[in-house]
């Protein structure tokens, strides 16, 4: 919440999109280009943070802001957060996991297992923290090893 909040305070619209849900979130976002118009942010309050499971929580706040000579504007919010990627979640996941959905659901309606792979991003959770040429030797060596497991069965 309080990252949202800094990036208001900035204008940071970017920031502010990639941490947007995408089943909520805007096309485009902008600050008036007048900065007599645009808020001129006070404080946040944050007046209760409830996790309400492993990754989801509801934050309740209070943000103060002015524009231009006004009086002062209390927005009290009740939010839902949700985290749905981890650290390591590629970067375009979150919109192209949302993108591919309905495609990925047609896929599986019509029994299309090449439809069903489009990526969707979830492999990322199998990424190693290595070097590169350590990657390779791992995999070389797993490879290996399912080789043997599948000859011994009878298995070329």
């Amino acid at each position: 919440m309080r990252s949202r909040y800094s990036a208001y305070v900035r204008g940071d619209a970017g920031y502010l999109l990639r941490s947007w849900h995408p089943s909520t979130r805007p096309a485009t976002l902008g600050f008036d280009p007048d900065a007599r118009k645009r808020p001129v942010w006070l404080g946040l309050q944050v007046k209760s943070h409830v996790p309400t499971g492993a990754d989801t929580a509801e934050v309740v706040f209070v943000a103060k802001y002015r524009i231009g000579g006004g009086s002062v504007v209390r927005m009290r919010e009740h939010s839902r957060f949700v985290r749905e990627h981890g650290p390591y979640a590629p970067a375009a996941y979150p919109d192209v996991h949302h993108l591919t959905a309905p495609l990925r659901k047609a896929a599986a309606k019509a029994g299309d297992p090449q439809g069903l792979a489009l990526w969707a991003g979830q492999g990322h959770r199998m990424a190693r923290e290595m070097p590169a040429g350590q990657l390779v030797e791992v995999l070389a060596a797993e490879l290996a090893a399912a080789r043997t497991s599948l000859s011994v069965g009878g298995v070329r």
